[in-house]
Parts: C-alpha cells; sequence; structure tokens
C-alpha cells in the first residue's frame, strides 16, 4: 500500500516541460502571465493570460494570440505542444529560438517546438505610442551616458 502512496506522490511533483523555446508551469499549475523574449534585443514584453480571449493555430503558419490590447503572432514549426499548452494556460515564457539554422534534411522531433519570431501588435495607438517613446529615450539616455 506505501508503493501506491508514493506513486501517486511522484505524479503531483512532476518537473515543468522545458524546451529550447517556451518553458512551463508544473503539471497541475497555471501561469498567470507570458514572458515574450526575444533574441536580438534586451526587451521583455509580458501578457496577462486574464486578457487573452482567443488563440488561432495553423500549423502551417503559427500561433495567434488575441488579447485585449494586443495581438501576439508566433512563427515556427512544430508548435502543435506549445499550442496545446498555452490553451491550458501552462507556458510561462516563449523565446525566439537561438541556434543554428536547421537543415532542410535534417530530422526534427516533432515534440520539440522552433520559434523562429514572434510578432506584438497593439490595438491602442496611445499605448504603442509610449511603449515607443520609452525605447527611445531608453536609446537616447544609453547614448548620452556613452557619449
Amino acid at each position: 500500500m506505501s508503493d501506491k502512496v508514493g506513486a501517486k506522490e511522484r505524479n503531483f511533483t512532476s518537473q515543468p516541460t522545458s524546451q529550447c523555446c517556451y518553458k512551463t508551469t508544473r503539471t497541475n499549475d497555471k501561469a498567470t502571465s507570458i514572458l515574450l523574449e526575444y533574441q536580438d534585443t534586451t526587451i521583455i514584453k509580458s501578457f496577462d493570460y486574464l486578457n487573452l480571449y482567443s488563440k488561432h493555430y495553423d500549423r502551417n503558419i503559427g500561433i495567434l494570440l488575441f488579447f485585449t490590447n494586443a495581438t501576439v503572432s508566433i512563427y515556427g514549426e512544430h508548435l502543435d505542444k506549445l499550442f496545446l499548452e498555452l490553451n491550458d494556460s501552462m507556458v510561462t515564457s516563449i523565446q525566439e529560438y537561438i541556434g543554428k539554422p536547421v537543415a532542410n534534411d535534417e530530422v526534427i522531433n516533432a515534440d520539440v517546438a522552433i520559434v523562429n519570431s514572434i510578432e506584438v501588435k497593439y490595438k491602442d495607438t496611445e499605448l504603442l505610442n509610449d511603449i515607443s517613446e520609452f525605447e527611445s529615450k531608453g536609446f537616447q539616455q544609453g547614448y548620452d551616458e556613452t557619449g
């Protein structure tokens, strides 16, 4: 009988999924937000699952996430598992693939998502203007300090 109890406990302490392009919570947990990390920048964006009202997945193109203030487009390959885990609010972060390009004839594990790019389109022009202004001031501040 003690073996059965131990087996059940092991099920509840499973480790989060970790792939090269995204991370998830523990199996029984739900994430509250998604971090988006870009390959060639220091900028990280975060979106709350609470504001995610619709999801769309086309296996030939990618994933669309519709938030109240923005649309997030995730382009890549082998995104089936990522989409399912997004649907269950388990994904905590997504990042663009950093590594060598995959050759067309290379065999790729279908469980490993490759995120080629992430695009965010804000619906609120005032929000977009505020973000642009913030980023340009950061650039100017960095420029003034070095030059």
